[in-house]
């Protein structure tokens, strides 16, 4: 088996953050930016490209090209989503959501004493209408799938 990990195109608190540790406008679950767009764009395409090549462990002997997906796995953070929709489509491959992968701190804003607070993140509802391709996890309720400190 081969793992890819691929981290989400650019989001909109990446344009926020860009090295100045400034936490204003943060979102708890951006969305990805016209860049980040282009970017998954492109990524899916070369993902799903059969003359991609792959970095080549320097022990393998054997070259390989294309990287040859069976699964598409992402986190329920909107920024994952929307990265790995563009990888999915363009291999032909159903996009799965799970709760357990997620980057640090999970969906989380700032109180006024500036401490991270847990949200609960989107709701089923909200994936089923958004994003009606991805199949998702059924412990996903109205609630919303984060709901942790």
């Amino acid at each position: 088996m081969k793992l890819y990990l691929i981290r989400h195109a650019q989001s909109s608190n990446n344009v926020l953050w860009n090295g100045s540790d400034n936490n204003e406008g943060r979102h708890s679950d951006p969305e990805i930016t016209d860049i980040g767009h282009r970017q998954a764009e492109k990524l899916g395409q070369h993902m799903a490209h059969p003359q991609a090549e792959p970095r080549q462990h320097p022990f393998n002997s054997q070259p390989q090209t294309h990287y040859g997906l069976t699964h598409v796995y992402c986190s329920l953070m909107s920024r994952s989503v929307l990265t790995a929709q563009y990888i999915a489509e363009a291999c032909g491959l159903e996009l799965q959501a799970l709760t357990n992968i997620f980057e640090k701190n999970g969906v989380y804003d700032y109180d006024e004493a500036g401490e991270m607070v847990g949200q609960p993140g989107p709701s089923r509802s909200y994936f089923e209408q958004r994003f009606p391709d991805v199949r998702l996890p059924e412990i996903i309720n109205s609630e919303g799938w984060w709901s942790r400190p």
